[in-house]
């Protein structure tokens, strides 16, 4: 338990820093419609006409660029922090003021398409137009995206935020999302900075450092998850990267020495 006092003191710290970092712009790269069924629907890669990747055709201020990728679209958005995270406010907790919460891990995509396939894959690999088999996936082709709207989960499992040299909040928003898509092979940091190479996305370097340092809301079970609670599922299907950031962020909720906590905050 932390004392009353530094209770005080690490709640006006954070607060002090949230007043400080909740407004800068966050560079991240997302995969609003990758190809994984959605029902029985498949956006493949290449079904996008070419105008998904003219940004100005979106309604979305944020989206600043755009480009296609094995995972499909890939949509560079300038967020603020605060579009992705909030102070929680929970009267159950009498220690979470200075606690974050997530409040955003995806793109929910508004999409359509002119024509859909039913192709069924056998035992050999062979491809063809199968129209008996009733669980086989259709496929969409010139298919366009309409509007995007930042939601916690998205309708679509794979959809999911990548934001590049800021592992943790990576991880969180992963977690937020829910990455239990195991036919899917996400795109690494590296990846999407060659995606936009005009990027410096450096500057998400400091957002990270102050996400790192902070309490999470209800992060605390990262360290050892509930077998019964669904976020364990959740857990288990993150990439090894993820887990160990967000075992790293979970253990500022055992705070053992409160003046090296608040060292780490005035660093910042």
């Amino acid at each position: 338990m932390i004392s009353t006092g530094f209770q005080s003191i690490i709640c006006n710290k954070v607060a002090d820093l949230w007043e400080k970092y909740h407004s800068r712009k966050v560079r991240v790269v997302a995969f609003p419609v990758t190809p994984t069924a959605i029902h029985d629907l498949v956006y493949k890669p290449d079904s996008f006409m070419s105008k998904v990747f003219d940004h100005q055709a979106l309604d979305n201020e944020e989206i600043v660029a755009s480009a296609p990728t094995r995972n499909g679209p890939a949509y560079l958005a300038y967020l603020p922090l605060d579009l992705l995270f909030s102070r929680a406010n929970d009267l159950r907790s009498e220690q979470n003021g200075w606690d974050l919460q997530v409040k955003a891990g995806a793109y929910c995509a508004r999409t359509s398409y002119y024509q859909k396939k039913l192709l069924v894959i056998d035992a050999e690999g062979n491809v063809s137009a199968d129209h008996a088999d009733h669980e086989a996936d259709h496929f969409a082709f010139e298919a366009d995206i309409h509007q995007l709207n930042l939601t916690g989960r998205s309708c679509n499992a794979g959809s999911h935020f990548v934001v590049p040299k800021a592992p943790f909040i990576t991880s969180l928003v992963h977690l937020k999302q829910g990455m239990d898509v195991s036919i899917l092979e996400y795109c690494t940091s590296q990846e999407c900075e060659r995606m936009f190479p005009d990027v410096d996305f450096s500057k998400n370097e400091a957002v990270d450092n102050f996400v790192r340092v902070c309490r999470l809301y209800e992060v605390c079970y990262n360290i050892e998850p509930d077998e019964d609670d669904d976020s364990l599922k959740r857990f288990e299907a993150l990439d090894a990267y993820d887990r160990h950031c967000l075992r790293e962020l979970g253990k500022n909720h055992i705070v053992k020495e409160e003046e090296e906590w608040l060292k780490k905050l005035n660093s910042l």
